[in-house]
């Protein structure tokens, strides 16, 4: 018999999540954690539903979140440490997952934000 999905899930997660900065897929967690491509698809389905890409952005997700909450980090330096090369398609991830831009949230937490980054608001 075998393991509850989320013990068996627990290593993609960690995996994924030591890694979110560099370019990470499927194909590399999978050889990293010695399992076949669609063992890891299916571990992947059976506990989100969907698929790895949708993984990897709700882990980014969730980091960025972590990372705003600090006033050290640019919103531009948040979304290279979760692994956006490109500041617009996290703004445009961040937006879609919460509702609200990286600059909204983290003015929702009370911490004042330098002006340099309102600039991009519209990108």
């Amino acid at each position: 018999e075998e393991a509850p999905i989320e013990q068996l899930i627990a290593p993609i997660i960690q995996y994924v999540w030591e890694h979110l900065e560099e370019h990470v897929t499927a194909e590399t967690t999978a050889q990293a954690l010695y399992m076949s491509i669609s063992r890891l698809d299916k571990l992947i389905k059976l506990y989100n539903g969907t698929g790895f890409r949708e993984l990897r952005i709700s882990l980014r997700m969730k980091r960025a979140k972590e990372l705003l909450r600090s006033i050290h980090y640019r919103i531009e330096e948040v979304a290279q440490k979760v692994g956006y090369k490109n500041y617009a398609s996290f703004y445009r991830a961040f937006v879609r997952e919460f509702n609200m831009t990286p600059m909204e949230y983290r003015y929702s937490l009370g911490k004042d934000t330098p002006n340099e980054e309102a600039n991009h608001e519209g990108s």
